[in-house]
């Protein structure tokens, strides 16, 4: 019981969890447009914008999933492998608070496509880092180009709180970076030497020779990423880019037929606020406090409350719901091929 529970039930609940408070949240915020949906007409304009939002949905998950080839060396990882891969992740940030994130669980999701513990553990800190040092550098082309009122709000009240939280959480967010450099083109050895002193601990001590084993191919994973050419992480770079652009541009496509095109370069700088922001939220996947960043972020755009509902439904829907529906199916089958196992043993 306990097992079904763990494996099934409490995935699911995670799921209803997400889903009613994204939902709630947008039936709070806009509860007095609901008066007028009836009123929603859907323009060929509008039908267009969507397909091109998911093709931009799916470009970044082909960078994503490229990107972890490129990682792991072709031969190393399939094509459909990694694009498991990468939608598992998608699904565990999904059901999981944005801070924990989708890329703590990139050593697992690795391993099932046959990726050694350690190389696997060297490649979440790859990822993380190349994600990392894209925001680290976008942020502050954001400023260079628009005012901090056009990208944070005014200075009074709320958005005087969201200020603080974004530079606060811009900070940290540099310092881990720097970390995750470090790590890996400077002091390879750094996460061995951590292990090994944790290893050390009572309770753990009983697994130091296994612990030993997974420092040492995480340590040499490390050194072989170290030792890559510079063409190697730019175009590493260059996907990882490609992806978080295309999902940026979803907003932006999103909107495009209800707002001025000068008015795009604003919409895209603000998914990179949005985004930072959504590393404090305590909720799986950033539920109801996107929504409620998407109200109040795109609200001076002249859009009416329900056209705005209807923009922020479909952002999420395309940028997160997809990926839970997708994740539970690939988990499922996981379950399937665990079972097969069990049963052959």
């Amino acid at each position: 019981m306990n097992k079904i529970f763990r494996d099934v039930l409490f995935p699911a609940l995670k799921i209803i969890i997400s889903i009613v408070l994204g939902f709630g949240t947008v039936i709070f915020l806009f509860r007095n447009e609901f008066k007028s949906i009836d009123s929603i007409s859907f323009v060929m304009n509008t039908w267009i914008t969507l397909m091109f939002a998911f093709c931009l949905i799916c470009l970044r998950d082909l960078a994503f999933s490229y990107r972890f080839r490129l990682l792991c060396r072709p031969e190393k990882l399939s094509f459909f492998g990694s694009l498991r891969t990468n939608y598992m992740c998608e699904f565990v940030s999904a059901i999981t608070p944005s801070a924990v994130g989708g890329s703590a669980m990139t050593v697992l999701y690795l391993g099932k496509e046959g990726i050694s513990s350690g190389r696997a553990s060297a490649i979440m800190i790859a990822t993380l880092m190349l994600d990392e040092i894209f925001f680290v550098i976008g942020c502050p082309f954001c400023f260079i180009f628009f005012s901090g009122n056009q990208l944070l709000g005014d200075s009074e009240g709320m958005f005087h709180l969201l200020k603080i939280a974004f530079f606060s959480v811009y900070i940290l967010l540099v310092i881990y970076t720097l970390f995750l450099f470090i790590s890996i083109f400077f002091k390879p050895d750094i996460i061995r030497t951590f292990f090994r002193v944790v290893a050390k601990i009572p309770y753990i001590k009983r697994y130091s020779e296994k612990t030993d084993r997974f420092a040492l191919e995480m340590s040499e994973c490390n050194y072989e990423l170290s030792r890559k050419s510079i063409s190697f992480w730019l175009k590493a770079f260059m996907l990882t880019a490609i992806a978080w652009l295309a999902r940026y541009l979803v907003v932006c496509v999103l909107l495009f037929p209800f707002i001025n095109y000068d008015s795009q370069g604003i919409v895209l700088a603000r998914q990179f606020t949005i985004w930072i922001m959504q590393i404090i939220a305590p909720t799986p996947g950033g539920s109801g406090f996107s929504e409620f960043l998407f109200s109040k972020y795109y609200s001076d755009f002249g859009i009416s409350g329900i056209l705005l509902l209807t923009v922020a439904c479909e952002w999420r829907i395309i940028t997160y719901y997809i990926y839970i529906i997708i994740g539970f199916v690939f988990l499922t089958s996981y379950k399937r091929s665990n079972l097969k196992e069990h049963l052959l043993k």
